[in-house]
């Protein structure tokens, strides 16, 4: 931030005592008395500079700079300094859209001058689109990864589009494992136990996104404690026409996360839970009224070690003596229930 008056005003300095321009707006100074005064190192920035705090040991840019609070950015997720308080974004991402704003004409879809395509022209004297622009500024050649001729997208390492992203995905993904954080301490605790299975030699573009799809969801909502494969079932996203790939990404992790658990015994096996939900299908058809016997009377199945066959054949057996009782008008009480489950289980 600079101390220089946007508009000169004359004044008497308060040193020399000369008519001049003043060089602060606090303060009655003339450029040369205030060249002259002593000047001390920002223990922050490091640079020689005037009216550096005794008590902090800072300069007024540096004190700005302190005084604002880390919080996450809006737009790229991380913890960092605060640029534009109103919109919630870091410097960088405040510079983005500032970008973006100055860059308004180009957004506007015109026939490229070289491929004819309808494309958002890249520069504002030529209309150009930015594959072909591309193409015109760093031509085709043999990518050093892929080994295929294409449009080379970093002239210095002689990469490919693709190839470039794989290359800046490990050290991106890093940056975003280490800065992530969720409204929920048991949602990073998720997402910091996936994380641990990253292999760092093979990370590529498509494993970064798909750890970023899956800390937006973890941001999002809430996984309930302790986490079960009826939990993970229900918090699947559905596989619409809009954002499947996004959909499909955070499926994948889910069902890893699951799979994770099991490995330390935190959850049970993915086949022990699919028999266990076949077995409880039955349950769905019965009556509401009897649904709280029937899961009392489950749980003390499972207690007992039941095999699976053995507990849906008994729900399936009182869900369809209930139902015909419902279709006949033949409400039985409580104890009639208990009655009835006791002479399935014990005949």
């Amino acid at each position: 931030m600079s101390l220089r008056p946007h508009h000169s005003r004359q004044m008497t300095c308060e040193i020399c005592g000369r008519q001049c321009h003043a060089e602060q707006k606090e303060r009655d100074i003339c450029r040369t008395c205030l060249r002259k005064e002593p000047s001390t190192r920002c223990t922050s920035c490091g640079i020689m500079k005037h009216l550096v705090s005794v008590v902090t040991g800072l300069c007024p840019r540096c004190t700005i700079v302190r005084a604002k609070i880390p919080a996450r950015c809006a737009r790229c997720s991380r913890t960092c300094l605060i640029h534009n308080q109103e919109e919630q974004l870091c410097q960088a991402c405040d510079k983005k859209r500032r970008a973006n704003l100055r860059n308004k004409d180009k957004q506007i879809k015109v026939a490229c001058s070289v491929c004819g395509e309808l494309r958002y022209s890249m520069r504002l004297d030529r209309v150009i689109c930015p594959a072909c622009y591309k193409e015109e500024c760093n031509g085709r050649s043999i990518c050093l990864s892929c080994n295929k001729l294409k449009v080379i997208q970093a002239k210095s390492r002689q990469l490919c589009k693709q190839c470039y992203k794989d290359y800046l995905a490990p050290k991106a993904l890093q940056r975003y494992v280490d800065d992530f954080v969720a409204p929920s301490s048991s949602n990073t605790v998720l997402f910091d136990l996936l994380a641990s299975t990253i292999v760092w030699e093979s990370v590529t573009e498509k494993v970064y996104q798909k750890f970023r799809a899956f800390g937006r969801f973890l941001q999002m909502q809430k996984l309930s404690e302790p986490l079960t494969w009826t939990t993970i079932e229900e918090a699947l996203p559905m596989l619409g026409s809009a954002n499947r790939t996004q959909s499909t990404l955070v499926r994948a992790c889910l069902r890893e996360l699951g799979h994770l658990l099991v490995a330390r015994g935190d959850l049970e096996s993915w086949q022990t839970y699919l028999v266990r939900r076949s077995a409880l299908q039955s349950l769905k058809s019965a009556p509401q009224a009897m649904q709280d016997c029937l899961h009392r009377y489950t749980t003390w199945l499972w207690e007992r070690q039941t095999a699976a066959n053995n507990v849906r054949e008994h729900l399936r057996v009182l869900a369809s003596f209930w139902s015909w009782c419902g279709e006949r008008g033949i409400a039985p009480r409580r104890h009639h229930a208990e009655c009835c489950v006791k002479t399935v289980e014990f005949p």
